[in-house]
């Protein structure tokens, strides 16, 4: 489940955080207000083409990073099949770094446990 959401520099957002809980959760607000940036930002995070346009203005890069809890036993094995291991916290980090002159750059770790 994707529970925490932050995206830097993406288009019309200076810095954003969204936490989201179990059940459902609803992004509301005006015309313009930023819901389809912040549903865009998923969609960028997960692999999604990410235009240098949508670096916003005046800035040098963008940076969205979603952080899953993976505690299904199910979902955990098939990730683990993919080569994604969950942290001790059962916790997944994706992040993306849009840049203008060169490729983006994706990331997915593991939450390092405080010892």
């Amino acid at each position: 489940m994707l529970f925490h959401l932050y995206v830097k520099n993406l288009a019309l957002i200076d810095s954003a955080e969204v936490e989201f809980d179990d059940g459902l959760n609803i992004l509301t607000g005006e015309t313009g207000a930023g819901k389809s940036v912040i549903i865009g930002s998923v969609n960028v995070a997960l692999g999604a083409k990410a235009s240098k346009d949508l670096i916003r203005q005046g800035c040098d890069s963008a940076y969205v990073e979603l952080v899953f809890s993976v505690t299904d036993e199910k979902k955990r094995k098939e990730l683990e099949g993919l080569d994604v291991h969950p942290d001790d916290d059962s916790l997944i980090i994706i992040s993306k770094k849009i840049m203008p002159a060169r490729r983006s750059e994706e990331h997915t770790s593991e939450l390092q446990s405080p010892n």
